[in-house]
């Protein structure tokens, strides 16, 4: 009787509004069928509420109200553990971590021009972080324009110890259920750096020409290869977002080949693959960088301070392209693509050097030359 009673009482749930009935009365007599708390019952209202979501019937807001809880429980149990990196509720908290993780991140390398990380590797540097704070630290080899070249360490630059460029990005988007971050983060760094060198307006460029058009190892929702995407804008130009389609989450029929903004203004794309902390700062002061990490599901629920670095060797198949916009002595400063609900204002921090039995998740470091 009392799960046909749950059916019928939910469904002041399926909409942007809720009546005037009290869902949370009906849920907290009801929701313990489920074995849902009243602070439960209460979270999941606002937070439907609040993200204005919608259900197509009962069964699926049950359902998405049972993974909200398990998320919730999560994050409070997360939070209890005095962690670097806070957990909380987002766009995400009634999705499960697998469907999500088929939705947004890169499963494999695009990238193919550059050396990749196998299971080997992984474990050799896992065994040799005791000796190393991070692996940023353990190389001298530069990866330039495609190319693997091992050049003889040069001093290192001074560096000032603390850098911005958050008054020349673009708003934080939302690349929705695509795995287009590739097309977010080169579209955000091309502008940023254009706008820098002032060749250019800060104003958002179309993923979505990115998408459906460039050339090369990209692969639209899929995946794509951030130096190709590079070259792509360097060959044949991109263009503003009002002119092109709008961003539909969707790959499609390439409607301008050609566009105006970055043609021929690259001097060199450059990619670095294994990398000091000071090299990083040396790219970042002309503009910001794209950064190529390994993602985990903690990033789905990551809310504030600095994200888990310790999941690394088991989510080598996810990667997630993102910018680099700002750095201090201790963190990296990234510009994310899952909107301004997420992250701090769609924003997170990354240590410099992780904890010494962990590995850090900056794979690649890519940007053009202005």
């Amino acid at each position: 009787m009392k799960i046909i009673q749950i059916l019928v009482l939910v469904s002041y749930v399926l909409g942007a509004t809720f009546s005037s009935t009290s869902l949370g009365d009906a849920l907290h007599e009801n929701g313990s069928v489920y074995g849902w708390r009243e602070e439960e019952q209460r979270q999941f209202k606002n937070w439907v509420q609040e993200n204005q979501k919608e259900y197509n019937n009962e069964f699926e807001m049950i359902y998405r109200m049972e993974v909200f809880v398990k998320n919730y429980r999560a994050m409070k149990h997360h939070n209890e553990q005095l962690p670097k990196d806070v957990w909380g509720l987002n766009v995400f908290s009634d999705e499960t971590s697998e469907e999500l993780m088929d939705k947004i991140f890169m499963k494999r390398d695009f990238d193919q021009h550059y050396e990749t990380f196998n299971e080997d590797d992984i474990n050799a540097i896992k065994s040799d972080a005791l000796s190393h704070n991070s692996f940023l630290q353990a190389d001298k080899t530069v990866v330039v324009v495609k190319k693997v070249v091992k050049t003889t360490a040069a001093p290192a630059p001074k560096n000032p110890p603390s850098l911005d460029w958050l008054k020349q990005i673009t708003d934080v988007q939302q690349q929705g259920r695509c795995g287009s971050c590739w097309a977010f983060a080169v579209q955000d760094v091309v502008i940023s750096r254009l706008a820098i060198a002032n060749k250019n307006k800060l104003d958002q460029l179309s993923k979505t020409h990115l998408i459906d058009c460039a050339d090369g190892n990209t692969a639209g929702c899929d995946g794509g290869s951030v130096s190709d995407a590079f070259d792509f804008i360097n060959n044949y130009g991109t263009v503003y977002e009002k002119d092109y389609r709008e961003y539909d989450q969707k790959e499609g029929e390439c409607s301008k080949p050609k566009g105006s903004i970055g043609y021929k203004q690259f001097k060199s794309v450059q990619g670095l693959t294994k990398f000091t902390n000071a090299d990083i700062e040396t790219a970042m002061q002309t503009g910001p960088v794209t950064a190529l990490m390994y993602a985990d599901e903690s990033w789905l629920r990551y809310t504030s301070g600095i994200i888990n670095t310790c999941g690394y060797p088991k989510v080598s198949n996810y990667q997630h392209v993102v910018s680099f916009v700002a750095y201090d002595t201790q963190t990296w400063f990234a510009k994310n693509s899952w909107g301004a609900k997420w992250g701090m204002n769609g924003y997170f921090q990354v240590a410099k050097n992780g904890e010494a039995n962990c590995l850090d998740k900056i794979k690649k470091i890519t940007y053009p030359v202005i």
